[in-house]
């Protein structure tokens, strides 16, 4: 017997891949004329692991038929395992797939649809063809399903359809918890395994699928019979064994990639399908409610989300997507901290460079001002000394000429009295002035020029908003005899002006430079404003000004601060740019020493 029967596990083991293997050489001999490579593919996928033996043969016998009855298409069969069958309908790497009718409704893509169920000889429909039978051993003390609550169940996966979920169902018609009726221990398929799991102490109860335990009773009586089933349920038409409700059969369902022709060939093959030798065919399941109900009722499945009945429920089975919410909140609160942080922080600076600004307008209004004052104050002395001369020489003579003259009115006297003495004081008035103005004027040093203008090009720089200034200062020292206040009142007026001159210019360019020629310092301002010669020469004209409320001294105290240094000042246009040049001799090497001892002398 012993031999018998491994004779008969090997038939059953070697009859799928034979007849699975023929399907190349049935499909080559039925269209010769045609390379199989350019015939259609289509992909079908199936659970291997989970047959029983005479499935194993009716599927076989189902994949030959369709290979011979549609030679006008390439078949490409291929087992996978319940997780990896999920993923390839997922990614719709397969075309059509066989499946438990739960596996199918379970997986509730958009787009999949059942053609045909299975039909076996034990099965009055398909319908009511799959359910699970409850095994303990005989000599356990477990008599009825109450009995069984808090015990290990061996199962052929954690998501099996008739493993796990089917028992679940019955838990929860008989009104307990699904979640805590059992603890399921994964034993693998086919029943074979979850006998033995049960024998080895592993679990304590065997969920079979209904009607495996009939075939393996014909081959392994002794395993079978050293077990008993718990809560038998009886249903009209099916013979076997079951503890559960019974539900739809193997299905062939078919992804949202298959082509409406080959769905209608398909189907049609499949329910015009022959019985097999062992009596399997094809056939149309009326619904398949009640495994959507099964779901439903165990929360499984396309009804998971009705376990989140808390929000302690939410976060644990959501924690992940949670945290990411979390970690994204904290991160946005942290960037809007910072983008604050930055905003107040520029914000400062730009206060700050604002006040700076301010300053230096008025540093530079104060500089005009007292340029323009002490040129102003000179000019007034030089031309009142003349009049005043005038006015004291006349006095005097008309004094000389009121003393030669005895009947010369008394008031003649006192008047010309009064205007010599009042003239004397004006002219000690003006005397007065021009020695302040001389006292003030600045003295001329020698400065180095270089950060004088780098400065200049980065206040203005900060300050302007549509011109951008740059520097074309060399790195080698250059070292001028004039005030400092003058140089930086001079360059920074050039600078300012450019800026105002091209307020209407796109992309505006203003360049400050520093460079020697022939014992000479040019330290040149040019910009790309749109004027003309004939503008310029209007504009830069003393007491000229192209501003709406310019005085025009701007370039009158630039060119006089520059002949005073002994330099030239210079405006013109040249190629499409504006030119402003202050020419400046170089000290000469004697007065450079004669200078540098003089402000070492410690006696100084």
């Amino acid at each position: 017997m012993p031999s018998l029967r491994s004779f008969s596990r090997f038939l059953t083991g070697l009859l799928v891949p034979l007849l699975l293997a023929t399907l190349s050489g049935a499909r080559a001999s039925e269209a010769p004329a045609i390379g199989t490579d350019e015939l259609p593919e289509i992909r079908i996928g199936y659970i291997e692991a989970s047959f029983s033996p005479s499935e194993r043969k009716a599927f076989a016998h189902t994949f030959l038929y369709l290979s011979a009855k549609l030679p006008q298409y390439r078949f490409t069969i291929r087992p996978y395992l319940v997780k990896d069958l999920d993923e390839a309908v997922r990614t719709k790497s397969i075309d059509f797939f066989l499946a438990a009718s739960g596996f199918y409704r379970r997986l509730n893509y958009r787009g999949l649809r059942d053609l045909a169920t299975l039909v076996t000889p034990t099965t009055a429909s398909p319908d009511l063809a799959v359910g699970t039978v409850f095994l303990v051993k005989k000599d356990s003390p477990y008599r009825s399903f109450d009995d069984l609550k808090g015990l290990r169940a061996a199962a052929n996966w954690q998501e099996g359809f008739t493993g796990v979920y089917v028992p679940m169902g019955e838990i929860a018609a008989r009104g307990y918890d699904p979640d805590d009726y059992w603890t399921f221990v994964e034993a693998g398929s086919p029943v074979r395994r979850l006998l033995l799991a049960v024998n080895r102490g592993d679990a304590d109860v065997a969920m079979a699928r209904a009607c495996t335990v009939e075939e393996l009773h014909k081959t392994e009586p002794e395993l079978v019979d050293g077990f008993r089933p718990i809560g038998l349920k009886e249903t009209p038409g099916f013979p076997c064994m079951h503890s559960t409700a019974l539900y739809p059969n193997w299905t062939f369902v078919s992804n949202d990639t298959v082509r409406w022709e080959t769905a209608r060939d398909i189907t049609a093959a499949l329910l015009s399908m022959p019985k097999t030798p062992e009596g399997a065919s094809w056939g149309v399941t009326s619904n398949f409610n009640s495994v959507d109900d099964l779901y439903r009722q165990i929360r499984r499945g396309p009804f998971e989300y009705l376990r989140i009945t808390s929000v302690r429920s939410f976060l644990e089975r959501y924690w992940p997507f949670c945290a990411l919410v979390l970690m994204a909140a904290v991160g946005l609160v942290f960037h809007s901290r910072r983008a604050d942080h930055l905003v107040t922080k520029r914000t400062e600076e730009l206060r700050l460079a604002m006040e700076k600004e301010s300053e230096m307008s008025r540093h530079l209004e104060t500089l005009e001002r007292v340029s323009v004052i002490g040129a102003m104050s000179s000019l007034i002395t030089h031309e009142l000394n003349g009049p005043l001369n005038s006015i004291a020489n006349s006095t005097r003579a008309l004094e000389r000429f009121a003393e030669m003259n005895d009947d010369a009115p008394a008031v003649v006297r006192r008047s010309l009295a009064l205007i010599s003495s009042q003239c004397a004081r004006a002219s000690e008035i003006v005397s007065r002035v021009r020695q302040y103005v001389k006292r003030r004027e600045p003295e001329s040093t020698l400065i180095e020029v270089n950060p004088i203008l780098k400065r200049i090009v980065s206040q203005q720089s900060a300050v302007s908003a549509h011109a951008r200034i740059t520097g074309e200062i060399p790195a080698l020292p250059v070292v001028l005899e004039w005030n400092p206040l003058e140089a930086e009142l001079c360059v920074t007026n050039l600078v300012k002006n450019a800026v105002e001159a091209t307020k209407h210019t796109p992309d505006a360019k203003i360049v400050v430079s520093l460079s020697l020629e022939e014992e000479k310092v040019r330290i040149t301002v040019t910009d790309n404003a749109r004027t003309t010669a004939e503008s310029l020469a209007v504009h830069g004209a003393p007491l000229s000004s192209s501003k709406e409320n310019g005085l025009g001294l701007g370039l009158l105290i630039v060119k006089t601060l520059t002949e005073k240094a002994m330099g030239h000042f210079s405006l013109e246009r040249k190629d499409n740019v504006t030119e402003a040049c202050i020419t400046l001799p170089l000290p000469k090497p004697a007065e450079h020493s004669k200078k540098e001892n003089v402000e070492n002398d410690p006696q100084n």
